[in-house]
């Protein structure tokens, strides 16, 4: 990654040097800088080209160290590479190429972010991604509970939900409920906490579904372990979302606008977390 290190005059102070990207190298950077800001009687700013994660510990670092930094989009810099009529790629080259895109045109400074919303914007990135995940897994779950028992999913609204996950535990094939008696099917709703007539609802639902399921006996072990295992994964990433959750409520109560957001009709936490940024 290309690295443009300059102050506000055009001249060109020294020729490019390459640098590692670990504590001890940055920090005789610094040193060059400070050296620089003698010289010239201004300080330098830093400028770069965005690299996602890997520009951002090193902005970061500049930040804290008191300079400004500039980040460049790669489309800027890609188009000030278009105009070149040889298209040759090195990293003096390159960091000629971010000083000019940085000179032609007024760029703002990267501004460090509070607290609460640096770790907002991480919560709800990693939110997303464990939700696909989650998404994913749901998917596969139903495929192979379609093998398994066809007819479950008409009696649960929500097929993973916590009642349903644990009726399926005790009971994953149409046989194991038709060889239950009603208590012991009553007895692993209860912990729903519903009325008496919906346990006996939902038993009526499950031995009709059992009744009308026609399962895919070959491979039935093996399923009915990866099921198992589904069943765990849903679990446990039901309790990392759950858990994200909460750190981005708690995060999102240090923005002003937060509890405001929540108030408008139709908008949830979720939608109130990713505007409070």
């Amino acid at each position: 990654m290309a690295h443009c290190f300059t102050a506000n005059f055009i001249l060109k102070y020294r020729r490019p040097f390459s640098f590692s990207h670990s504590p001890n190298d940055l920090s005789q950077l610094i040193d060059r800088l400070s050296k620089l800001e003698l010289e010239t009687g201004q300080r330098p700013h830093v400028v770069m080209e965005a690299t996602d994660n890997y520009s951002k510990p090193i902005t970061a670092f500049f930040q804290d160290a008191g300079f400004k930094v500039v980040v460049l989009n790669p489309l800027q810099t890609h188009a000030e590479k278009k105009k070149s009529v040889r298209k040759v790629k090195t990293d003096p080259i390159d960091a000629n190429r971010i000083a000019q895109v940085y000179y032609l045109n007024q760029f703002t400074e990267a501004k460090p972010h509070m607290d609460y919303i640096s770790e907002l914007q991480n919560l709800c990135r990693q939110y997303d991604g464990f939700n696909t995940i989650y998404i994913e897994t749901q998917l596969r779950f139903r495929s192979v509970l379609d093998l398994l028992f066809p007819k479950f999913e008409s009696v649960f609204a929500h097929l993973c939900s916590p009642t349903a996950l644990r009726v399926l535990s005790s009971f994953p094939t149409p046989d194991a409920i038709l060889s239950a008696s009603r208590d012991q099917i009553i007895n692993c709703l209860k912990p729903a906490k519903m009325s008496k007539n919906w346990y006996e609802l939902k038993t009526d639902a499950l031995i009709s579904a059992a009744k009308e399921s026609l399962p895919f006996n070959r491979a039935q072990q093996s399923n009915l372990r990866v099921l198992r295992m589904y069943m765990d994964l849903l679990r446990s990433q039901q309790s990392i979302l759950t858990d994200i959750r909460a750190q981005m409520v708690y995060w999102a109560n240090f923005s002003l606008d937060y509890p405001l957001l929540c108030s408008i009709p139709g908008v949830g936490e979720a939608t109130a977390h990713h505007h409070s940024r």
